[in-house]
């Protein structure tokens, strides 16, 4: 190959500058932000796309250096290593942005835990992937490397660079960049931090004390982080709980679905829990925990803010609910549709359970897990027959159904929407490849959430023909909810928009009356009207953060994600980020996710702290 022929220096070198305008090009295609700045002109955008693509770049330029200087004399080991390494970046940079684009978070824990945690990769659906796809894409990557390793030995011959000269002009852009984010930084420029956010590995940079030093005052209420200790230690409850005797304590029965959306329920998707909610309790403006399973679940198990999640997966930590419900001696059982393992939940809420009372079950597909998992659920409820003859322990029973996380799945009988997209490839998922089956894909969502409302009505059934209602506390909802492109995301884990956290919430207490509760409420309100009914007498802001589901008084709904805490008041969404690697800013919208003008992040603040303090009441600082 003539390449070969050239000096290898010079030919890594144009082949690295290749790569260099693959990578900016990669960066074009993918980052929505990036091509949507509010002037293209602006420098900023520019200074970014010269400086990280060649940051990106290094660790394959470095493996080429090393392999052009020991294999001196063995070209082709040399272009096999550095058409290996630039393919792998490649792949990965698209790969990243991708998931940027379509959720707003790059490679992080959250990504890892997916792809460590026994049952992450199959929550996702990632078994379905088909292998002759992956491997047409990987070759089609290394063949376009290949090609250009092949061109820049051509042009080579031709091109004069020199490294100083190109090491020079990247410092000056580099120092360039940091400076215009620093100053960015100090006066809240959310347009260049939001670009700066959509780059992976970005590294921030402030020179706050700097600017102060040359006379710039901060905007006000500019930016607030919150900080999340991690030498604190849980002290949950914060008090015993005190239960008065005499309590018969009810049933309790929570039928919990992934990914659904509050405005699935309707008489058309889900006629049998809408049927059933006219005679319970149907609240209308209930939100989950957060926009992810993790955070979701642990509101309604614990009344807790989800930034916890992590303190009581370290400490194995159960939810206080389940003690209370051992004094009672209940008779526990939870099923899953997925796996107690990915969510973490065998080591959090259902730390105290034994491993006979939890059931998972990853046969197969979703739809027929769902239904298997049904009958498991009703041969598990006594029988009228054997109720009346002898009543015996209490029952907690905890559903968990997957047909509504994506792919979606559901069987012929439940599709009401029969334009649905009948095949999901993984690979193909982008923004655009969404809005071209956008209509389809969720017409799936539809189905499937039909399908689960077939297997919920067979539970509500039977709860009303055996006599349950009268003393049977029954929960049916959501996780979190799921997005389909509405605000320019898809799925869940990376906003706080309603269609992301706004879920069904019905709940059928023993002598309550039906109602359409109009109020907002969210999951950690469940503890706080549970802990009641079994006779708990402490004061409920000893265990939980929420207020009883019913009262209007003392309610702050907070959301939480993997980096964020979201404060939703009635006229506004105010978003914080947390942890010591987000680079998430403050973000401000109106209460129904639409930009929010006249008023500013500071006119929030009192309602902001009052929420971040809350969100640590439940742990103390480690001596």
């Amino acid at each position: 190959m003539t390449g070969y022929r050239t000096p290898m220096k010079r030919h890594l070198i144009v082949f690295y500058l290749f790569g260099f305008a693959a990578l900016v090009a990669i960066c074009v295609c993918n980052d929505a932000q990036l091509t949507a700045a509010r002037d293209w002109l602006h420098v900023y955008p520019l200074l970014l796309l010269a400086t990280y693509p060649a940051m990106y770049l290094a660790p394959a330029a470095l493996l080429s250096a090393l392999a052009a200087a020991f294999g001196a004399g063995r070209p082709r080991m040399v272009a096999g290593v550095s058409i290996a390494a630039l393919t792998t970046v490649a792949i990965l940079l698209h790969a990243d942005l991708t998931l940027y684009a379509l959720y707003s978070f790059h490679f992080n824990a959250f990504v890892w835990n997916v792809i460590s945690t026994p049952g992450g990769m199959a929550s996702l659906g990632f078994d379905q992937l088909s292998v002759v796809s992956l491997a047409a894409m990987l070759g089609a990557a290394v063949a376009a490397v290949w090609a250009l390793w092949l061109l820049a030995g051509v042009a080579a011959r031709r091109l004069r660079v020199r490294l100083s000269v190109l090491a020079t002009l990247f410092l000056l852009l580099t120092l360039s960049e940091r400076g215009v984010y620093a100053a960015s930084y100090f006066f809240s420029n959310g347009e260049v931090l939001g670009l700066a956010s959509s780059f992976p590995l970005y590294q921030p940079t402030k020179a706050t004390g700097l600017m102060e030093r040359l006379g710039y005052q901060r905007k006000q209420g500019g930016m607030v982080k919150f900080a999340v200790s991690e030498n604190s230690k849980i002290h949950y409850p914060l008090t015993p709980l005190s239960v008065r005797p005499g309590v018969k304590p009810p049933n309790i029965i929570m039928l919990v679905v992934e990914s659904l959306r509050a405005d699935m329920l309707t008489p058309e998707i889900m006629p049998q829990l809408w049927r059933f909610s006219s005679g319970a309790l149907r609240f209308n403006h209930h939100y989950s925990g957060g926009n992810g399973t993790r955070q979701g679940l642990f509101a309604l198990f614990y009344g807790l803010y989800g930034n916890n999640w992590d303190r009581f997966l370290r400490d194995r930590t159960a939810p206080v609910l389940f003690s209370v419900l051992d004094q009672y001696h209940y008779q526990r059982l939870a099923i899953t549709s997925a796996s107690f393992t990915y969510p973490e939940f065998d080591q959090t809420i259902f730390a105290s359970f034994k491993p006979d009372e939890l059931v998972q079950d990853s046969e197969g597909a979703p739809w027929e897990r769902d239904l298997r998992n049904v009958d498991r659920l009703l041969a598990s409820l006594p029988a009228p027959a054997e109720k009346a003859a002898a009543p015996g322990r209490p029952q907690f029973r905890f559903m968990f159904f997957e047909s509504t996380h994506a792919r979606y799945d559901f069987p012929a009988s439940a599709v009401i929407r029969p334009d649905y997209l009948k095949s999901v490839d993984y690979l193909k998922l982008s923004p655009a490849y969404l809005r071209d089956n956008l209509a389809a894909f969720k017409n799936r969502y539809i189905n499937a959430a039909h399908h689960i409302d077939t297997q919920i009505g067979r539970v509500l059934d039977a709860f009303v023909a055996s006599g349950m209602a009268s003393n049977t506390v029954l929960i049916v909802t959501g996780d979190h909810g799921e997005a389909f492109m509405e605000h320019g995301r898809w799925g869940h884990n990376s906003d706080f928009t309603d269609e992301q956290v706004r879920v069904p919430f019905v709940m059928a207490i023993p002598g309550q009356a039906p109602a359409v509760v109009e109020h907002a409420t969210s999951h950690l309100d469940l503890i706080a009207t549970l802990m009641p009914l079994l006779g708990v007498d402490t004061p409920t802001d000893q265990y939980t953060l929420g207020s009883p589901l019913l009262s209007e008084q003392g309610r702050l709904v907070v959301v939480s994600s993997w980096n964020d805490i979201g404060i939703i008041s009635p006229d506004a969404k105010i978003v914080v980020p947390f942890g010591p690697t987000t680079q998430h800013a403050n973000l401000l919208t109106t209460n129904d996710d639409h930009p929010l003008s006249g008023r500013g992040f500071g006119d929030f603040l009192p309602l902001v702290k009052t929420a971040l303090a809350r969100a640590n009441s439940f742990t103390v600082r480690a001596h």
